[in-house]
């Protein structure tokens, strides 16, 4: 089962919101006629909460962020600082639906730091607990972690069961998106020990899905499913209905992986059901597509795809449209329906780029924002300035006004020294405003060369990356699929997939480091264990290394865990890898190992190829855009821009790249991380 229905932001939501998503209807009218009725007080700035609020469970997002607005003036309007905080934690919670983080992030700071002011303690972690939310949707899990630690402690500091059983949860559900699953267990298991001593809640039900989520990925299947058990039967009521799909549909999963697929589908048609009954629209997608990737005949297995995809146009989540395409593709090439699964992955691509092109117009958005700022910042110097000559004016007229005695006595020489500085003052005048004329033509031609320059990457991440891509899946599919092409043909096939599979591997090198010269190194460092991606990226290499008979060797100490950059890592390991492979001769050997005493704070990793080595003066030049790229031991080619690449990355964590070769001997490229 491909797609799971996955429920973690949803939970953070829960956590964060308090009660609110559990609140029964309201008569919004009688609101309307209390907020119109009421005397301009704190009784007024409470009703326009309660409205805001309403309209946003109700997912009116219009009406909710108006009412917001209206009643943060008027809470400004008579300092009402605790209703002030609660309409900023709406705020907050409509941006991070509408994926505005930054904007959230700061909706929610200033609602903490209000509730800081006032002494508000419950509600200073409840917004720890929404700033943990926020950080963790930016993927930056050391600060959201950071946050939800500063909840927990205030929720423990005033014996809040509850809301420390949150906290705990937050973090275990953190560590498991990270992939540390014995940790989060260990969580999980406080939250449970803190929830047992309040009131049953949904926060119960909410932990027992996440705790057979977690035992679920650690293959202890029976206590998964018993703990997912006990949640079902105890989440009928109707106001459990979203966490008891959790709860189906992560059961169904565990059954299938055990092998009990009856029950499994059983649980899926259930899940199905709930989530029909309830409009969980999104849901209801995951579970349509969850049974049609187990359904046995093809026709209806078609069908809930089908059925899958125009709920996910009509609710449009382009997101959840990507992953069906990319089931119905997978789908129509085992029934060798090879032509609609080449417009189903076209349509998947397609889809893929609306997306990313969306992120670019958040940053174009936030960079406007940044530039907008700066543009104020001018007009709040330019004003300085033209103050500041506003009062040399004035000292001068009543310097003129006091020395008119001096005057009639030496008049002639002032008369002459003013007017000399009066014509300095034109000349500078006017060498101001030719400097100015060519700061306004260098900005145009800045903003050109900018234009232009977006444009080219634009070209070469679309126009050229997308073409390529669909050729290699068209090669695939060619040199997979038995009948589709004559035996003769399938060596030369195969050597056009690796070649085109190289060049995009350049062509997205380029782009990386396109990026970075342009916009800089972007770089987000946390503690992490390197055991998950070492073994990965030697996976990527599997196939090649056997075509050439080499041995590649994980020597890292199991649990080696540093503080650097996740995907910075991820990438210098993968180059050091490719190019050991690249250079070491059929029947060669590659190992990687770590120590952690060759340099005090830092773990030193060494990846080692007997390989055919380097001279010194290609030593020398390794790290620069004026070496000339190698020719690989079965002809094998590249640009050598992952080198300087992997280089950059590791200083900018504060680490350190060397290489030690001699001809005919090998290479061991030597780069160090901050030890965790």
């Amino acid at each position: 089962m491909k797609i799971r229905l996955t429920f973690f932001l949803c939970l953070l939501s829960l956590i964060s919101c308090g009660s609110r998503v559990l609140a029964q209807d309201t008569d919004v009218s009688s609101l309307l006629k209390t907020l119109h009725s009421s005397k301009p007080d704190t009784d007024r700035s409470k009703t326009y909460t309660e409205i805001a609020d309403y309209y946003h469970r109700i997912s009116n997002e219009d009406s909710s962020y108006y009412f917001v607005n209206q009643g943060l003036a008027f809470a400004n309007s008579i300092d009402d600082k605790r209703r002030e905080s609660k309409l900023l934690e709406v705020m907050g919670a409509l941006d991070m639906e509408k994926n505005m983080y930054n904007k959230a992030l700061q909706d929610f700071t200033q609602a903490l730091n209000i509730n800081k002011g006032i002494n508000d303690i419950r509600a200073t972690g409840i917004d720890y607990l929404s700033l943990g939310r926020v950080t963790i949707s930016k993927g930056d899990y050391t600060h959201a972690t950071n946050y939800y630690i500063e909840a927990l402690k205030i929720f423990e500091s005033i014996n809040d069961k509850s809301k420390a059983g949150a906290a705990y949860m937050s973090l275990g559900m953190t560590c498991e998106a990270l992939g540390e699953n014995e940790k989060a267990l260990n969580y999980l298991l406080k939250s449970q020990d803190m929830l047992n001593a309040v009131p049953f809640s949904v926060y119960n039900l909410q932990l027992m899905n996440d705790l057979g989520l977690v035992y679920h990925q650690l293959k202890n299947y029976d206590a998964s499913m018993k703990i997912l058990s006990i949640g079902i039967a105890k989440s009928t009521a109707p106001e459990y209905a979203f966490v008891r799909a959790q709860l189906l549909s992560n059961a169904s999963g565990v059954l299938y992986d055990a092998g009990h697929h009856k029950e499994a589908i059983e649980y899926m048609n259930e899940t199905l059901q709930l989530t029909r009954k309830m409009n969980f629209k999104e849901s209801e997608c995951y579970a349509l597509v969850n049974i049609a990737e187990t359904q046995a005949d093809p026709v209806q297995a078609l069908a809930h795809l089908k059925e899958a995809l125009a709920i996910s146009q009509e609710i449009g989540q382009k997101y959840l449209q990507m992953k069906i395409y990319e089931s119905l593709a997978e789908f129509y090439k085992k029934q060798q329906r090879f032509a609609e699964a080449l417009e189903a992955t076209d349509k998947k691509n397609d889809l893929k780029d609306s997306i990313l092109n969306k992120q670019k117009v958040v940053e174009i958005a936030d960079l406007q924002s940044t530039y907008e700022l700066g543009q104020s910042n001018n007009k709040v110097n330019n004003l300085t300035l033209i103050n500041s000559r506003d009062e040399f004016r004035t000292k001068l007229v009543i310097a003129i006004a006091a020395g008119i005695g001096l005057i009639l006595i030496i008049g002639g020489f002032y008369y002459r020294k003013v007017t000399l500085l009066n014509k300095q003052l034109v000349v500078q005048r006017e060498e101001l405003k030719e400097l100015n004329d060519v700061t306004v033509a260098q900005k145009e031609e800045l903003k050109d060369l900018n234009t232009v320059k977006d444009k080219i990457f634009s070209v070469i991440g679309h126009d050229l990356r997308s073409p390529l891509g669909n050729i290699i899946s068209m090669l695939q599919v060619m040199e997979e699929e038995a009948g589709v092409i004559n035996d003769e043909y399938l060596p030369y096939v195969n050597e056009l997939r690796l070649q085109s599979l190289l060049t995009l591997d350049t062509l997205d090198k380029l782009l990386y480091w396109g990026k970075n010269s342009f916009k800089g190194i972007v770089i987000q460092q946390q503690i992490f264990t390197v055991d998950t991606i070492i073994k990965s990226n030697i996976e990527l290499l599997t196939i090649a290394a056997q075509q050439k008979n080499i041995t590649v060797t994980d020597k890292v100490p199991a649990g080696t865990q540093i503080f650097a950059d996740v995907s910075h890592f991820d990438f210098v390991t993968r180059n050091l890898f490719s190019n050991a492979l690249k250079f070491t001769p059929p029947g060669g050997s590659i190992h990687i190992n770590a120590t952690e005493n060759d340099k005090p704070g830092f773990t030193v990793f060494a990846v080692h190829d007997t390989g055919v080595g380097m001279s010194q003066e290609e030593q020398d030049h390794l790290f620069s855009l004026d070496l000339t790229s190698k020719i690989g031991t079965q002809e094998e080619v590249g640009t050598g821009i992952g080198l300087m690449l992997c280089k950059e990355f590791v200083e900018k964590n504060g680490g350190e790249l060397w290489v030690a070769s001699k001809q005919g001997e090998g290479s061991t490229f030597y780069f160090s991380f901050k030890m965790a």
